[in-house]
């Protein structure tokens, strides 16, 4: 009992159940719960991200956790097809506009290390050169991502970015996650807006 008791208690100090608790996104399961605090450990680890930047995307992964487990499972599903159908399989799916890797506005999508887009349901932003595109704060944020998913294998990173067709620009947070040898020099993303 007082190992179970522990147990919570770190749990609370780590995750901060509150933040589950009243979220504005709805209720977790428990598996949700536990991807949450597994990625809020790797975003503040990061070996790329400054110490004020993992805070203020940590606790933003915390307000928002069905968001941020939505695209975290986007990317670890795709990654696992990937691996076990192979790239032309799950490079169709993710182009597919409507596809499994697309859940409302948040949706996979494929890169490799150089900045060059592998797959997207878009078809315009396919096979093109993003590295130096930069967010309407002048950050160059694929860099950082793909510094993230170099670096740290897997984590969140902010940015800004406006919708199609508006110009006013969101805080968009964006999970980016490295797929293992023999696949190093590839990753795939999902992200969503804060409105």
């Amino acid at each position: 009992m007082k190992k179970l008791m522990i147990v919570f208690w770190l749990m609370f100090m780590t995750i901060g159940f509150s933040d589950f608790a009243v979220s504005q996104d709805g209720s977790l399961s428990r598996e949700e719960e536990l991807l949450i605090e597994k990625t809020v450990k790797t975003v503040l680890a990061s070996k790329v991200l400054k110490q004020e930047e993992r805070e203020e995307i940590a606790e933003i992964v915390r307000k928002h956790p069905k968001k941020a487990a939505e695209a975290v499972q986007i990317c670890e599903a795709a990654a696992d097809m990937y691996l076990k159908k192979g790239q032309e399989a799950v490079f169709a799916e993710i182009n597919n506009p409507q596809g499994i890797f697309r859940k409302g506005e948040t949706y996979g999508y494929f890169l490799n290390l150089s900045g060059l887009i592998l797959a997207h349901p878009n078809e315009g932003h396919r096979n093109k050169n993003v590295k130096l595109v930069k967010d309407v704060n002048g950050k160059l944020f694929v860099i950082e991502y793909l510094k993230v998913g170099e670096q740290d294998g897997s984590g969140f990173t902010r940015f800004f970015w406006s919708k199609l067709k508006e110009s006013k620009a969101y805080p968009k947070i964006n999970y980016i996650l490295r797929l293992p040898d023999p696949h190093k020099d590839i990753v795939v993303c999902a992200g969503f807006l804060l409105e």
